[in-house]
């Protein structure tokens, strides 16, 4: 797509809009292999395309932690493990080269961005529940500090959110006073990712070293919603700054939250993007934000002066609002040390609110130190846990009280899961029917692509790439959905096939059903036929729910239990149901 320049941000024309909106990114199951995260333990995770060249990508297990440094992707992860004192590997596996990250999503509709197979941004399916309205939500924090980003990543990991945090060892300085502030870099890094994003995406924007985030995506979107027609909600504190002259230019409220703060914030990518262009087109960029009424920038560099100056004075027309609520974020800058605590829940009560918030922000001297105690105290010991570990532990259906949750259940509209979609080493080539107790739903979804460990010629191989060969012209698997009627019973309702071309490797490339996504409903369980050698079953593995303690690795993955039909499979959709035998590990 062609290139323009509005004001001081560059604006990519819809072509590039249309590009991510391929859904090609979509981390459903069994399309997660390339990407070193646990993709579906996280509720309805998405790939989208890099949003810019020279930007590379490592992940610690959960989170997008990415960087313009001018190293190899290996030596930006190794140096990351190095100062987070945690194992980082590539987002994306770089032994795939363009075409991998192609066939996997990372790179849609022949376009480039960013170094082939090294990045990807992450963002949430938040579209209403029993919809498909294509809404998503996108977590983004500003850092250039590894080490400082702890207490965000453990938090967002538990409470299920993937964040893509961007400007990692950036040569700043934390000194907002100082002319290479990284505050100076927080806004411009911002504006370049929005014109990659769809204009009603949702972008979440917290401060990297002083928040702790506690809601899924689906209540941090349903807390934007409840705002109505709000292009922006920013979160709101007791004391205005940085610029204090301006308290009585706010308009009056019977909450003492009245004045906006920066640190939590949600918006639309248009409604950001029209704040972006009304800044650079008044002032140029983030250092040169004037306060309204004066006619010198005020000491240092803020984004919230930035956004002060856009709430007073466009705020209104620009649908821009306050969470004096705070029902997304409490801002603990002047509060007692003891206004707020965890309950044995998990969840943050706070004053006399009645509904916790979504994050907490320990802005100021006093809120630092406010947060310094949330996080070595929480009830599930969240300052001993890697991202990894918390995500893991959070997401397990066994643990159904686990205050690593906030005090959100487990069962909610966008479901939590406990299964992970990860290559295996091997394939299978045994011929019979195979019911998966391990993926039971418990709302309806819909299955929109798969890979495939699939046989070549009736024999295991060791890529377990099925290419159609051996006459068949095309590799293929059958899916199936079933009823679970009884102990052992199971009634097939309905199947459909996915078809690789020949010379198509089922591995690498997810594709989508004939006649389109599958739907499987609450109650029902997902299955697959393996009738032909080259038949075989989705790629994927079930989470011990070890986290290590016998001395092997977090969250590993083992082979799962399924139930299998003895005889030969001749069920038929809306047949009577077949007795299976007791589960088998396969």
């Amino acid at each position: 797509s062609d290139t323009a320049q509005v004001g001081c941000i560059p604006f990519h024309a819809s072509g590039a809009r249309s590009r991510v909106a391929t859904g090609r990114g979509r981390l459903n199951v069994g399309t997660t292999s390339g990407i070193a995260l646990v993709g579906a333990w996280l509720p309805s995770l998405l790939r989208l395309p890099c949003p810019w060249e020279g930007l590379r990508c490592c992940s610690d297990g959960v989170h997008a932690l990415c960087s313009e440094a001018p190293l190899d992707v290996g030596a930006l992860c190794h140096g990351l493990s190095r100062s987070l004192g945690e194992e980082v590997k590539p987002l994306v596996d770089p032994s795939l080269g363009a075409r991998g990250a192609e066939d996997r999503g990372v790179i849609s509709d022949g376009s480039t961005g960013g170094d082939a197979g090294s990045c990807a941004l992450l963002a949430h399916d938040v579209g209403s529940s029993g919809s498909n309205d294509g809404r998503r939500l996108l977590a983004w924090s500003f850092a250039s500090e590894p080490a400082l980003t702890r207490p965000l990543r453990v938090s967002a990991a538990a409470a299920g959110v993937a964040l893509n945090i961007h400007g990692l060892l950036a040569p700043c300085s934390t000194d907002r006073h100082s002319p290479q502030a990284c505050l100076g870099l927080k806004l411009p890094m911002l504006w370049r990712l929005l014109p990659a994003l769809r204009p009603r995406d949702t972008i979440l924007i917290v401060d990297a070293y002083d928040v702790l985030l506690m809601a899924p995506p689906h209540v941090i979107q349903q807390t934007f919603d409840a705002r109505g027609e709000a292009a922006i909600l920013f979160s709101a504190e007791q004391g205005c700054w940085p610029d204090e002259e301006l308290q009585d230019a706010y308009p009056s409220s019977s909450s003492p939250f009245r004045f906006l703060n920066s640190g939590v914030l949600v918006g639309t990518a248009e409604g950001l993007h029209r704040a972006a262009e009304a800044i650079c087109r008044s002032f140029g960029g983030p250092s040169e934000c004037i306060a309204p009424g004066r006619v010198e920038p005020g000491p240092g560099i803020s984004d919230q002066r930035c956004y002060t100056w856009y709430f007073l004075t466009l705020g209104q027309a620009a649908k821009v609002v306050l969470d004096d609520t705070l029902r997304l974020a409490i801002s603990a800058g002047g509060l007692p040390p003891d206004s707020c605590r965890w309950a044995a829940s998990g969840a943050l009560q706070c004053l006399d609110i009645l509904l916790a918030p979504a994050a907490f922000h320990g802005n100021g001297i006093d809120g630092k130190s406010t947060l310094e105690s949330l996080w070595t105290h929480h009830p599930a010991g969240l300052a001993a846990l890697t991202p990894l570990v918390a995500r893991c532990q959070a997401a397990d259906p066994a643990a159904t009280l686990s205050p690593l949750r906030f005090g959100h259940g487990a069962a909610s509209p966008r479901g939590w899961l406990g299964h992970a979609a990860i290559a295996r080493a091997r394939s299978d080539s045994a011929l019979a029917a195979f019911v998966d107790t391990s993926l039971c739903f418990d709302h309806t979804v819909r299955i929109t692509a798969v890979r495939a460990a699939l046989a070549e010629d009736g024999h295991r191989v060791a890529a377990a790439c099925g290419r159609g060969h051996g006459g068949r012209g095309q590799a293929r698997l059958t899916l199936q959905v079933y009823e679970v009627s009884g102990s052992g019973q199971f009634q097939l309702q309905r199947q459909a096939i996915v078809r690789w071309a020949q010379g198509m490797c089922s591995e690498l490339t997810p594709l989508g059903p004939d006649g389109g996504p599958l739907q499987v409903e609450a109650g029902m369980c997902l299955g697959w036929r393996v009738a032909a050698p080259g038949d075989a079953a989705p790629l994927y593995d079930e989470p011990s729910a070890s986290l290590g303690e016998d001395g092997g690795e977090p969250c590993a993955v083992g082979a799962p239990t399924v139930l299998w039909h003895r005889a030969p499979h001749s069920n038929a959709p809306g047949g009577p149901p077949a007795s299976f035998v007791a589960g088998a590990a396969r």
